[in-house]
């Protein structure tokens, strides 16, 4: 049989392929004893047609075993920009080897963009069960065969880039309303902290340096290039250790101010550094009292203000603030302002694992400090703070 026989074999099967359909190349393993049809068509063959022409074939040569492969690639730019036209192959393989997707079928959705095609599906469920059937990369291998272009498929629910969309208009206004509770929180912060300025005190607050009238900056803000800058916030936690062999003591310690937090760093020499041509004097107990004495003022919960240059640390790889001068600080509080004050009805103590830190007795303690006239603790399945929460309550009224 001639290649012109052989393609009339398939036209008059199938007349829609007539002038659009060309035999690529026609191959015979003698050691499989079996022959491979590849054709090139203009029109896609849907899987009836792919049917009709194998039975053209099966005819052609009765009791040869033989593979067919039919490809598009004349229609490849096409699909490309509208692979939902040119589905039908893609949709065939899904419900061939999974029949699962069957049900589904008319609920797919092809979409292009941003370099790939993407199969929509109804819902989640359908979506993550392909995922895990590994589909993408197999329907990719589909799409090279049928239209001999190499692209990447993409799995998503249907609506999913519009939900995306919205979610994300969300979150920047959630942001924004974050970031303007901020800056009103430090606009109290400030006003509460220029108030106890002005309030005479009776314990000087210096802890090292010079007193420090500059009003503070957020943290949020600050930069390694910042420059010369005062914090106020609260000390999380501290650490210290003897450095340049025993001559001074490192002082470092975590500050927050509710916009962020940022790392303290300060050098607490015993005494001042002795020239090249003199050799250090012996520390004496006073000079280390002196350093005990600044160390011991820094605990974790206290208020703090910190004057210092913000800059780069290599030790630590992180913007840290070098001290020149602190000073210990009232930290403002939060009250309940409202008239009819609430009950709060649903709170987890430390007790809660992974959910809470806080105590029983410090959330009783500020409800009480608050006005509120009972709370309800609400622990995942135990009961381990309610001796606690019965304690801290009597004692609070």
């Amino acid at each position: 049989m001639t290649y012109e026989e052989l393609l009339r074999s398939v036209t008059q099967a199938l007349p829609e392929t007539e002038g659009k359909i060309a035999i690529e190349r026609v191959r015979f393993s003698k050691s499989e004893n079996k022959a491979y049809f590849s054709f090139l068509s203009d029109v896609l063959i849907g899987e009836k047609g792919f049917f009709i022409m194998k039975n053209a074939l099966g005819k052609a040569f009765p009791g040869l075993k033989f593979s067919l492969r039919v490809a598009s690639p004349s229609l490849a730019k096409e699909f490309l920009t509208n692979p939902d036209k040119y589905s039908a192959p893609l949709n065939h393989f899904l419900i061939r080897h999974y029949p699962a997707a069957a049900s589904w079928e008319f609920d797919m959705r092809w979409a292009p963009g941003n370099g790939r095609v993407t199969l929509e599906m109804p819902d989640e469920f359908s979506a993550r069960y392909l995922e895990k059937q590994g589909v993408r990369e197999q329907l990719a291998a589909v799409i090279h065969d049928v239209f001999r272009v190499d692209t990447e498929v993409a799995l998503r629910v249907c609506g999913d880039e519009e939900k995306r969309l919205q979610e994300l208009k969300q979150e920047r206004a959630e942001q924004d309303r974050v970031a303007a509770e901020r800056a009103q929180r430090y606009e109290e912060i400030a006003a509460q902290a220029a108030a106890a300025e002005e309030k005479p005190k009776e314990k000087d607050p210096r802890i090292k340096g010079r007193a420090i009238n500059d009003p503070p900056v957020p943290i949020k803000g600050l930069t390694d290039d910042t420059g010369l800058v005062v914090i106020r916030g609260k000390v999380l936690s501290a650490e210290d250790k003897e450095i340049s062999g025993g001559e001074m003591v490192l002082l470092s310690f975590l500050v927050t101010d509710f916009t962020s937090t940022i790392r303290c760093k300060a050098f607490l020499r015993y005494h001042a550094r002795a020239r090249k041509d003199e050799e250090a004097p012996p520390i004496t107990d006073e000079e280390r009292e002196a350093v005990k004495k600044v160390i011991k003022a820094i605990k974790p919960g206290m208020g703090i203000l910190v004057r210092g240059d913000t800059q780069y640390d290599k030790f630590s790889h992180e913007t840290v603030v070098m001290v020149r001068d602190m000073s210990a600080c009232d930290l403002p509080v939060r009250m309940d302002t409202a008239e009819e004050k609430r009950v709060e009805l649903h709170l987890h103590t430390q007790m809660s694992n992974m959910d809470a830190v806080a105590s029983a007795t410090a959330l009783i303690e500020r409800a009480a400090k608050w006005g509120h006239e009972a709370i309800a603790v609400t622990d995942h399945g135990v009961v381990q703070a309610f001796p606690e929460a019965f304690g801290a309550a009597k004692k609070n009224g």
